[in-house]
């Protein structure tokens, strides 16, 4: 993790070559399929032409879907300490239940959910279609709410993940 003086070094460094090789950065990125990435990345995907950009309203549900041996109760103190009321979360924290979890019946369009911590669950599952997996699903399909994925290198529901995972999503404006 950078110090402040380093993250301002390096603001400084990136400033600069932004601002030289802006055009050839952003055609990079669109000739490898990134660019959406990218912008979602730093919160201006809406300025893709012709993309369907669904929202859904900031102050609905939290689903935190996929096992974990946490118990529910201390996610609800994890929840009330990042300053969201608990009965916002919704849990789905048993795999099987998780597996059993129809995204595409109880998620899509559902203006109800502003936000999805995912951690790791079955691929096969209802309502992922043609996807490899519901998470996957549900971050390539319009219509649902936003996907943060819980885990590092792997999909992994912890106290922590889900602490840092509602900061950043407060941070970002998706959920109030």
């Amino acid at each position: 993790m950078l110090n402040q003086y380093e993250l301002m070094d390096l603001e400084t460094v990136l400033r600069s070559a932004l601002s030289d090789n802006l055009i050839s950065i952003l055609t990079r990125l669109n000739s490898m399929d990134r660019l959406g990435e990218f912008l979602e990345m730093i919160g201006l995907g809406d300025l893709l032409p012709g993309k369907k950009v669904y929202q859904s309203f900031k102050n609905g549900k939290i689903l935190i879907i996929g096992h974990t041996s946490i118990k529910p109760k201390d996610i609800e103190g994890v929840v009330k300490a990042a300053g969201i009321d608990k009965r916002r979360i919704e849990l789905c924290i048993d795999y099987k239940e998780a597996e059993k979890y129809d995204i595409k019946k109880k998620l899509q369009y559902n203006t109800d959910y502003s936000l999805v911590l995912a951690g790791p669950m079955g691929h096969s599952g209802k309502g992922k279609g043609e996807y490899s997996s519901k998470i996957t699903a549900m971050e390539k399909e319009d219509g649902y709410p936003r996907v943060i994925r819980l885990g590092c290198n792997e999909l992994k529901i912890t106290k922590d993940g889900i602490k840092k995972s509602l900061k950043e999503a407060l941070a970002k404006g998706w959920i109030i």
